[in-house]
């Protein structure tokens, strides 16, 4: 081995820091909308409903449920994906959940990868589309999405991860950089 290889950094090592945006597509939008409106329409139905007016305790208990509500599920929100060095780090509302990038097998942009999926565990469009899901074209996956049109699928060893970011193919550019030895932006199914 020549000095030069010796003392080359790994690939993807020395690449720069790159952020990707998360745009709601319009389920997710939609999906957050009618969610809220349905837990603040609750409190304000009951109220109206209430007979006399006189108990408004009820009504107040399940709007400031649907403020408590809102308010956590609202921390979960997907704000953004940065790929650095230590992997991808999906961005929440306060932290990020970071993924080894270790295993990559492949990446593929595929804004059919979610189609006729069945969630496992997880959350389908209260300010994002999180958890585990499955479908015949991927089998089991795990999703940070916010927009199913972007998607982008990361073939890890022992999983598979569905992103969407706002630029699916720069996405799969800045991957093709740190791992140059992976097969990127080529779907192994029809």
């Amino acid at each position: 081995m020549s000095d030069a290889a010796a003392s080359r950094p790994p690939a993807g090592a020395g690449a720069p820091v790159v952020r990707f945006a998360a745009p709601w597509g319009l389920m997710l939008r939609s999906a957050t909308a009618l969610a809220t409106l349905v837990l603040f329409g609750m409190p304000f139905a009951m109220w109206h409903a209430a007979p006399g007016r006189e108990s408004s305790a009820v009504p107040l208990a399940f709007f400031a449920a649907a403020i408590v509500l809102i308010g956590v599920a609202s921390l979960f929100m997907i704000r953004g994906y940065r790929l650095d060095a230590a992997g991808l780090h999906v961005e929440r509302l306060l932290w990020a959940d970071r993924i080894a990038l270790d295993g990559l097998r492949g990446a593929w942009a595929d804004h059919q990868a979610t189609a006729r999926s069945l969630r496992l565990f997880g959350n389908s469009g209260f300010f994002c589309i999180a958890g585990l899901f499955s479908n015949r074209k991927l089998g089991r996956y795990r999703a940070f999405a916010t927009d199913p049109q972007r998607a982008v699928v990361l073939d890890l060893a022992p999983r598979k991860i569905v992103v969407t970011p706002d630029d699916p193919w720069a996405f799969l550019d800045a991957l093709r950089h740190r791992f140059p030895q992976v097969e990127i932006g080529v779907k192994p199914y029809a």
